[in-house]
């Protein structure tokens, strides 16, 4: 059965790596983020902004699964530009599911 497992590794950067290269308008959404944490300035906070998606993009995704035969097959799909990235992977989804799945339905026919 852990042949039917896909196993993902996403990687994210911030958008803009300092708080300062934002402009007013993301500071402020940045800024509302953190309201209720003052403790901490945004600027230090800002270290985070990776994991957010409003502030982030996809650059590097690891795919790995388990072949029939038992042997660990892997992939990595990076590309600066996230929607091509993601096209990407989406078709290699597609593919997988096609492999993995192909004759999921007719097995117990």
């Amino acid at each position: 059965m852990i042949q039917k497992i896909l196993f993902l590794d996403i990687e994210t950067v911030p958008l803009k790596y300092k708080y300062s290269e934002l402009n007013e308008r993301e500071k402020k959404l940045w800024d509302a983020k953190w309201k209720y944490n003052p403790d901490i300035l945004p600027e230090k906070q800002y270290e985070k902004a990776g994991i957010y998606s409003e502030f982030a993009k996809v650059i590097c995704i690891g795919l790995g699964y388990i072949t029939k035969e038992g042997n660990l097959q892997t992939r990595i799909l990076s590309n600066d530009n996230e929607k091509e990235l993601l096209i990407e992977f989406n078709d290699t989804l597609y593919k997988f599911y096609q492999y993995v799945f192909k004759n999921y339905n007719t097995e117990y026919n």
